[in-house]
Order: structure tokens, then C-alpha cells, then sequence
């Protein structure tokens, strides 16, 4: 589904700020979901003229009456399901081009009963109202976050708008704000002057590519205005470069969230990053959770000043993330600062960038987590600290027993924490992605990754498989 996505901010706690579990606490969710549509993919390559094709669900959703897209870009053209067994589909017509394995087959989702739709859980938890919502239209896939999204990756994905709101006439005027624009840019320029008069970007970007990759002009343009704009002109720019990169990126039918666009990296590492503002953040933000240690790299000196210039926890996350090494003076002097130095943030930093002594702190909270819960909460610091020896303490509980409850709503494995942990530091593993958990030869798939990568072996034996399991339903 693409509308309006709002960024949410659930709590102050540091976890919820960088993406891990909090289910404590309390907020009033009201949750705005229009213009679904499910995704499946296919298992198996098709060719020009068959009349069949398989997907990676066990069986299939749902069929339309009517065409729907299959494949992406070049490749994509529109079939219509005659009828479905299991996880094969019959066309009503012979496929006009090939299509390789991973690519989506887009269906109109079923089970709603309106556009938009509200789906209101009051003071319930984040995890109840994401256990609500594929509850709602009738679905039950695991879920993932991002900070701008719910995702529900292979064997289907639906993306959601989340809206926080405070009142009806709130919800009426979000409601509003996500109608498609009948003016909607078609190329560059128009996005400038759309966000120039206080529209929001609403994916998904159109007019920006050539064949299947970002337009290199479009680009340029871009990144001019990205250096001088307003900040909420370079904070929906920033999002107009995300969407570009992950649209484009060929990882993406398999379910990961990685950005690697060579250039889009580099706008958001240096014209991104130009001024303190809320287009700082967000490209901080962009950089540190989409883009692999490897190519942040170059971009060290970047994230050196803009520590230094206004320092903010997500500068320090993102020196933590990239291994600036030439930020180490600068962490451990503002580390050591009154207005730091009982911040997680910039002890992570430290951790990350050689402190043991501060690494080993984390790592003992780790050892010492009695339940699901206090153990992802230390996992989820060390993804952030992401050294070798961090890697390996998470990649070691890979097998863990261990589940987290939210009391009568659902029960995850503490193995999909691991992976989240993991994927933070990887994102270009689809292997990674706790989405992509399918059956337990899943697991296993992350295991040989761990070893290849990490020189992690497994001799305990693996709990019995799960990802999520339902306590109750909502009606």
C-alpha cells in the first residue's frame, strides 16, 4: 500500500527510539490504514507463455476478478488469476514476459470493510494494535517496524499508515492529508515546489527514474535544493531519496530495507547533513539504520562534524554505526561532559568505537537477562555498539529459547530479536530479515550466515520453531 506515512514516535525510551522492543508504554494509538494491497512472490521463475506460476505463500490469500501487476519495472505486466491451489496460480492468460524468482504479484487486499479504515486500540501496547491490524483484515503474518513503517514482508507484505491522534477532528484531517494529491509531482522540480508550499511526500516516487534506476539529474536537482532548503523541505527530500534508493534496489523483492545507492548515500552524508535541523535527523536517521558500516565509511569526516557541530544521540549512533574512529577524542570528551555522560547513546559510542571497559558493560547485561524481555532490550544496545565481539554475543543466542510476552495478545521468539539485531549491522542479508522466517530451514539459512561471518558455531539444539503465536483476538 502506498499513502502518507507519518513518523511515529511511541516513547522517549532509547529502544523505542532506535527501533527495539518497549511494551510498556501506555499511548493512545488510532491507526489509519488505506488503499491495501498484499504482495506475494514468486518461488520459481516463469517464462514467456506459461500459464501457471508459484508463489512463496503455502497457499494463496486471495484472487481478484480484475488484472493485477506482476513483476516490477521492465518485467512488470499485468495477469489476471483465473484460480488458485496451494501456492500455484492460474492465469487467465499466457505471460507476455519472464519473470525471475522474488518477483511481487500485487492483489487488491481483502477482508475490510471501508477506505480508509480506523482501527482504534486506546492505552494498548505497540505490539497489540501491530497484532490488531493484520488481525483486522484477516491476516496473520509476522510483522517488522521501521521508524516510517509496518511492513509484512514474503510470504506477504503490507505497508501501513501509522498516525498517533488526539481527536476525531484530528483523525478527520489525517484522513485528509493521506488523499492521493491530483497535482502528484511528476519529476523532480515539481517534488521541490510541492514540498516548498507544505505537502508531504507520499510514496511511492514517480518521475525520478530512468529505466529501473534513479535519474541522475533528478538527483542533482535534488541535492542542491537538500543544501539549502527549509527543514521541512529537506526532511521530505530526504524521504523522496530513501524511497528512490530502496525502490530501485534489486535486494528489495527479497525483503530487505538496505540502501546502497552510491549516490542517494552520499546526498544524504553530505548535503543530508549540511545544517542542524529536522532534515539532519532524518537523513541520520536514513543512514544509520538502511545503510551497511562499509559504505559509511567514506563518509567519516562528515559525521565527525555534524557530531561535533550539534551533537545529538543520533550522531552518535551514526559514528557508533559507521566506526568513525576519527570521532574517538571528540566521543570521549563529550561522553565524559556533564550533559553526556549518563546518556546510552554516547555510551554506546564509545563502546563501539574501542572502549571495552564500557563494551564489556553491556555485554554483562546481556549475561545476566533473566527473561525474553531484559535480554532483546541488552540486544538491542549491542546491535548499536555493532563491534565483533557484540555481533557474536547476539549471533550466539540465535538458538535461544527464550520468547516475549505481551499479556493477552501474542508470544514472539526471542530468535527474531537476535535476527533484528543482526540485520542492523547487516542490512543487505536477506537472510536476516525476520520476515523472511518462514519455516525452520530459515533459521538455519541465518546460522551458516553467522558462522560464515562471524565464526559463530551452534551445538545446543534448536527450540522447537516459532516466530509469533497468537494469545487472543480482537473483535
Amino acid at each position: 500500500m502506498n499513502v502518507t506515512v507519518a513518523k511515529v514516535k511511541f516513547s522517549e525510551s532509547t529502544n523505542q527510539r532506535n527501533g527495539y522492543d518497549d511494551y510498556d508504554t501506555p499511548a493512545t494509538r488510532v491507526v489509519i490504514v488505506r488503499n491495501m494491497k498484499s504482495y506475494y512472490y514468486l518461488s520459481a521463475a516463469a517464462a514467456v507463455g506459461d500459464t501457471t506460476a508459484r508463489l512463496t505463500a503455502d497457499s494463496a490469500f486471495n484472487y481478484p476478478a480484475g488484472s493485477c501487476p506482476l513483476g516490477t519495472g521492465a518485467s512488470q505486466e499485468n495477469v489476471t488469476v483465473a484460480s488458485s491451489s496451494g501456492s500455484t496460480i492460474t492465469l487467465g492468460s499466457p505471460l507476455t514476459k519472464a519473470h525471475t524468482a522474488g518477483e511481487p504479484l500485487e492483489f487488491p487486499a481483502s477482508g475490510s470493510s471501508s477506505d480508509p479504515i480506523l482501527v482504534t486500540e486506546g492505552s494498548s501496547s505497540l505490539d497489540i494494535l501491530k497484532w490488531t491490524i493484520p488481525h483486522e483484515f484477516l491476516m496473520r503474518p509476522a510483522i517488522a517496524t521501521s521508524a516510517f513503517r509496518m511492513v509484512l514482508r514474503p510470504p506477504m507484505k503490507l505497508t501501513l499508515s501509522m498516525i498517533p491522534l488526539a481527536s476525531v477532528l484530528t483523525v478527520q484531517s489525517a484522513i485528509c492529508q493521506t488523499t492521493e494529491n491530483p497535482t502528484m509531482p511528476t519529476n523532480a522540480q515539481d517534488y521541490i515546489a510541492a514540498f516548498r508550499r507544505g505537502e508531504d511526500f507520499a510514496p511511492p516516487a514517480k518521475g525520478v527514474f530512468v529505466g529501473d534506476q534513479p535519474d541522475a539529474a533528478a538527483l542533482q536537482l535534488l541535492g542542491q535544493e537538500l543544501a539549502v532548503a527549509k527543514p521541512a523541505v529537506r526532511e521530505n527530500l530526504v524521504k523522496l531519496l530513501v524511497d528512490m534508493g530502496l525502490r530501485t534496489d534489486p535486494l528489495t523483492p527479497k525483503g530487505t530495507e538496505v540502501l546502497r545507492h552510491p549516490e542517494i548515500v552520499e546526498l544524504l552524508a553530505r548535503p543530508g547533513l549540511a545544517r542542524p535541523d529536522m532534515g539532519r535527523e532524518a537523513a541520520m536517521d536514513a543512514l544509520r539504520t538502511l545503510v551497511a558500516q562499509p559504505d559509511l565509511a567514506p563518509f567519516e569526516n562528515a559525521f565527525v562534524k555534524a557530531l561535533s557541530d550539534a551533537p545529538t544521540e543520533e550522531a552518535f549512533l551514526l559514528v557508533a554505526k559507521a566506526k568513525s574512529q576519527k570521532a574517538k577524542t571528540l566521543v570521549d570528551r563529550l561522553a565524559n561532559s556533564s550533559e553526556w555522560k549518563n546518556v546510552e547513546a554516547a555510551k554506546i559510542a564509545r563502546a563501539a568505537l574501542g572502549d571495552q571497559d564500557v563494551e564489556n558493560e553491556f555485554l554483562a547485561a546481556a549475561d545476566v537477562a533473566q527473561d525474553g524481555k531484559a535480554l532483546a532490550q541488552a540486544l538491542g544496545s549491542l546491535a548499536l555498539i555493532g563491534t565483533p565481539r557484540s555481533l557474536r554475543a547476539i549471533a550466539k543466542r540465535l538458538r535461544t529459547p527464550l520468547t516475549i510476552e505481551v499479556p493477552g495478545a501474542l508470544e514472539k521468539s526471542l530468535r527474531l530479536n537476535v535476527l533484528e539485531a543482526l540485520l542492523y549491522n547487516f542490512p543487505d542479508q536477506p537472510v536476516l530479515y525476520p520476515n523472511n522466517i518462514i519455516r525452520e530451514a530459515d533459521y538455519t539459512a541465518a546460522e551458516r550466515f553467522c558462522t560464515q561471518a562471524l565464526g559463530v558455531t551452534y551445538k545446543d539444539p534448536s527450540p522447537p520453531f516459532l516466530t509469533y503465536r497468537g494469545r487472543r483476538t480482537f473483535d
